[in-house]
Parts: structure tokens; C-alpha cells; sequence
């Protein structure tokens, strides 16, 4: 199977990461409510970090690696920082790493256990919260 197919990436697009296009705006509104709500606010406001960090996942998986989330994570800071002009500051809350490595794993069966994972820990937090924040499909696109 080509890395197209594996990636499930139509033939002839080539799958360009956020950074290809306009910079992305990032909404983090950390004001009020528990871990899961003020992560869904965010993932609502900024789909582009989730479909990046998707995407990255599935690089990883193709060449047959594990990463961390945090990896992840650092990965998209720095190609932010490489890739625009944006001096506004690239903010990504750190406490929804392990809400995006759960939300990866369950809306992608082949990412089905690519992070490890520990039990969550934030008060009137369950798997059920974040899994139904999971899009419909596995292209990220919901």
C-alpha cells in the first residue's frame, strides 16, 4: 500500500499540513468549566490543530513509528514558528494533549492504540466526554 492510500490521501493531493495555507488563528478560551468543556470550546474554535496533529499521527504511523502527543505537540509549535510571520505567540495548552491523543485514537481505528495513555484524572472527566468530540469519519473533517 503507498503512503497515499495509507494516509488516505486521494491521488494527487498531497495532503498539505496547516501551515500551507493562511496561518491559523488560535482561540483558546480558558475561562470557566471543566477540562472537557473548555478543551471542546477549543477544539470548535481551532479544527486545524486537531486535523495537523492527525495528520502528523498518521505520518508517524506510516513509517512505522510511535510518538508521543507531546512530541506532537512540540512539533506543531515549531513548524508554526518556522512557517509564519505570526509573532502573536502560537498558544497550545498543554492540558489538552492528552484530550487530542484520545480523540486521535478514537476517531481513527488504525491510531487505535498509538499513544499510551494514562486514566484521566481531571474531576467529572470520563473517555465517553472525549470520545464525543470525535468526528464522524476519519479524515478529521467531521
Amino acid at each position: 500500500m503507498n503512503l497515499s492510500a495509507r494516509l488516505r490521501v486521494p491521488p494527487g493531493d498531497e495532503s498539505p499540513s496547516l501551515f500551507d495555507a493562511i496561518p491559523p488563528s488560535i482561540v483558546d478560551d480558558e475561562k470557566g468549566g471543566t477540562l472537557v468543556e473548555r478543551f471542546a470550546r477549543f477544539h470548535r474554535a481551532n479544527p486545524h490543530v486537531y486535523r495537523e496533529l492527525l495528520r502528523l499521527s498518521r505520518m508517524m504511523l506510516a513509517r512505522g513509528r510511535k510518538v508521543g502527543i507531546a512530541t506532537l505537540y512540540e512539533v506543531l509549535r515549531w513548524n508554526y514558528v518556522l512557517h509564519t510571520d505570526d509573532e502573536s505567540g502560537f498558544k497550545l495548552n498543554q492540558d489538552y494533549r492528552s484530550m487530542y491523543a484520545r480523540l486521535i485514537m478514537e476517531s481513527d481505528p488504525e491510531l487505535k492504540d498509538f499513544f499510551e495513555i494514562r486514566k484521566l484524572r481531571a474531576r467529572g472527566t470520563t473517555e465517553a466526554h472525549v470520545a464525543a468530540l470525535a468526528p464522524k469519519d476519519a479524515t478529521g473533517a467531521g
